[in-house]
């Protein structure tokens, strides 16, 4: 799978410092709870090639994510990235660049749901990213991290 040809519309960061090992165990959390929480969205952990910064810092580096096929030209990924002792994770609704070509993507919902032309899809697809949030965020707290004032800190007993 490559993101080459994607871009994000929608997306949300988090950083979780001392938590840098636990990148595969928030992975498999997430789509644990996306099951047992019965959301109808079919998930999977897959290898991904960057393109140009698109969770990949180098154009063509292999990362791995939580990759949900939501609608038609349309993917949510949860993208887990360990460097040293800190974890970053990244919510990303995205889209292929085509469906995007002419729009202005800094304008917001309007400027892609104008593109879209159906604010119905844009409903549906602003709905799967909410759930991915809160799947991710229920996620930390399973684990036991917490935010903390530089982000999210995993809370130590």
């Amino acid at each position: 799978m490559a993101l080459s040809g994607q871009v994000p519309v929608e997306s949300t960061a988090y950083t979780f410092e001392g938590a840098g090992g636990m990148r595969d165990q928030l992975e498999q959390t997430i789509l644990q709870q996306l099951q047992s929480d019965n959301y109808p969205l079919p998930a999977t952990v897959k290898n991904v090639k960057g393109g140009r910064g698109v969770l990949g810092a180098i154009a063509g580096s292999k990362e791995q994510c939580v990759v949900i096929d939501v609608a038609d030209r349309f993917t949510l990924n949860i993208a887990c990235t360990t460097v040293g002792n800190y974890l970053y994770v990244g919510v990303y609704l995205m889209t292929t660049s085509s469906i995007l070509s002419g729009a202005n993507v800094t304008g917001g919902n309007k400027a892609w749901a104008a593109t879209i032309g159906d604010v119905f899809q844009l409903q549906k697809l602003n709905s799967y990213y909410s759930v991915a949030l809160a799947i991710t965020e229920k996620s930390f707290v399973m684990l036991g991290l917490k935010q903390a004032n530089s982000g999210y800190k995993r809370e130590e007993n």
